[in-house]
Parts: C-alpha cells; sequence; structure tokens
C-alpha cells in the first residue's frame, strides 16, 4: 500500500477514518459534513503533535484533500505541510446550499461498483489491485458516510493556504484536469509549493506502475530543509 512505501521511507504513517467510515462511529445526526471533517483532523494532528512532538504532514486525497485545504486555510500552524492529491474541484466551484432539515441519512450500503469507481481510466492498474481494493473496501466500509451541507465547501479559497503546499495529480485522471490544478496552484497565498503530475496515474492507480514515482515526489517535497 501507499502507507507501506512510506513507512519503508522512514516515515510514521496514520490514516483518519472520518465519521461514518470504518470503524468510526456516527455522530448523533448520522451525518457528516466538511466542518465536521475538519473539526475531526484538527483533533487528530493535535494528538500526533502531542504524542510525537513533531507537527505533522498532511495528506489528502480527493474529497480529503478539500477537508485538508480548508483546514490548513485556519490552522496553518498545525502542519508542517500539506499535500493535495487528486483535488476534484476546480477553484470557486460553488456549491448550492441546503434547505431545511437534511432528515435520516439513508445509509445505503457499499457496492462493488462504488468500490471501484475511483480506478476510471482502463489500463491504469491490474484487475487482480482492483479486485483486492474492492474487497478490503467492501469489508472497511459496508455502508456508505453520508454527507450534508456541502455549501460549507465554498469556503474553500486558495490564496488563504500560507502552508507549504504540493499538489500531486494523476496524468489520466479525468476529475482532475490540469487547468484546474494549474490554476488552484497559481492561486495559492504561498511561495512555497510544487505541482507534480504523476506519469501514468489516475484518480487511485497510485498502488502499481505510478507508485515509485508518487512516493518519490511526496517524499522528495517533506523531506525538503527546513520541514
Amino acid at each position: 500500500s501507499l502507507m507501506d512505501g512510506l513507512v519503508a521511507e522512514g516515515f510514521s504513517v496514520y490514516a483518519v477514518d472520518l465519521r461514518g467510515y470504518g470503524e468510526t462511529p456516527r455522530d448523533e445526526t448520522g451525518w457528516n459534513t466538511p466542518s465536521k471533517a475538519v473539526d475531526d483532523v484538527v483533533a487528530v494532528l493535535g494528538w500526533l503533535e502531542e504524542r510525537t512532538g513533531d507537527t505533522p504532514h498532511l495528506f489528502g486525497w480527493s474529497n480529503g484533500s478539500m477537508v485538508s485545504h480548508l483546514l490548513v486555510q485556519d490552522h496553518p500552524d498545525l502542519v508542517s505541510t500539506v499535500t493535495l492529491f487528486g483535488y476534484p474541484v476546480p477553484p470557486g466551484m460553488e456549491f448550492p446550499e441546503e434547505e431545511g432539515d437534511p432528515g435520516a441519512p439513508p445509509m445505503e450500503a457499499t457496492t462493488a461498483e462504488a468500490a471501484a469507481s475511483d480506478f476510471i481510466t482502463p489500463g491504469s492498474i491490474s484487475q487482480a489491485a482492483i479486485d483486492e481494493y474492492v474487497r478490503h473496501s467492501l469489508e472497511a466500509d459496508p455502508v456508505r458516510a453520508d454527507w450534508t451541507d456541502l455549501h460549507e465547501w465554498n469556503d474553500l479559497d486558495p490564496s488563504q493556504v500560507s502552508a507549504p503546499t504540493l499538489i500531486l495529480f494523476g496524468e489520466f485522471d479525468p476529475l482532475t484536469p490540469i487547468e484546474n490544478q494549474v490554476a488552484s496552484f497559481e492561486g495559492l497565498g504561498t511561495s512555497d509549493k510544487a505541482l507534480v503530475s504523476i506519469e501514468g496515474g489516475d484518480h487511485a492507480a497510485f498502488l502499481e506502475t505510478p507508485r515509485a514515482a508518487f512516493i518519490h515526489a511526496l517524499v522528495g517535497f517533506v523531506t525538503q530543509p527546513g520541514r
């Protein structure tokens, strides 16, 4: 896994299951929101720094990159660097505000098709790896997490990011067109930044052929002098 690769490079690596993911329970509403996700990651970062004495490097993938972005806008002091991988929306995208009570969350069962949906470009990863990924996904998350208040994403603003930032995207990822990644990169409020396209990569296909290049780009950024 990607975590194994980073451990092999000498890092301690932690993954955060947000509310409703894995074995992390939902709160009393049953819904997750962008602001709740940020609050939970803030708590984990504080716990890690207290436990290790080091300021963590934050990595976010897909929707997790949006959570990471929102977090570092308000809490740049909690991270040494932030890496935004597979950032799926263009700068300035507007999310409509939901009206009224969202009601009970649907809590739909996770399907194999949904679990494999991040493997988009044919040939970017083997079917055997996809099948194994799907198997683990169905075991870890048999019920889909539910999100509301997505208009909170409207607070995302690259110009408010002051932490050292690495933007990573897969060459063949249709969710991350290069013009969107360049716009985010150019709009960042820090000059300590890098933009890297992972050759052969899809939205999730950093598990096989692109894996070494992915890890090299990530490790190279977070281990620069002064980190």
